[in-house]
């Protein structure tokens, strides 16, 4: 998500702006203006942004243990256990080019299970696609 839209997330998610004030430094009377249907964030300044965006991501963080930790943890060690086998597996150890292959599905592993976004993305596709299959 890109650094305004995250802004305009933050500004319009109806806390008000006394606490977001305290939580990101930014003063009131600025996010007052901010939440303003009239309001141009083409102006807002550098530092504004940053506060407002390292907010958001801070609270997407928290909310990863968010509405089912319970799957979602149990779909991250399975996903990793998936990624272990195939990366294992006596497949991808015949030719160079399979080895090298089997380097880039370490690196793949390693990534997902770093990027919390991705992996929360995944985890909803999985759900979907489990919710799918049971209807």
């Amino acid at each position: 998500m890109e650094p305004l839209e995250k802004v305009k997330s933050v500004v319009g998610s109806g806390m008000t702006a006394y606490e977001i004030e305290k939580k990101t430094g930014v003063t009131r009377p600025t996010i007052n203006n901010m939440q303003k249907e009239s309001y141009d964030f083409s102006k807002v300044s550098y530092q504004t942004v940053e506060k407002l965006a390292n907010f958001y991501d801070q609270q997407r963080e928290s909310t990863l243990v968010f509405k089912d930790q319970g799957g979602f943890l149990n779909f991250s060690s399975l996903l990793d256990r998936k990624l272990k086998e195939v990366i294992d597996s006596n497949n991808l150890a015949l030719d160079p080019s399979d080895k090298a292959m089997k380097e880039v599905f370490n690196k793949i592993r390693d990534n997902v299970l770093k990027d919390s976004y991705l992996l929360e993305d995944l985890y909803d596709v999985y759900v979907e696609q489990l919710n799918k299959a049971t209807n």
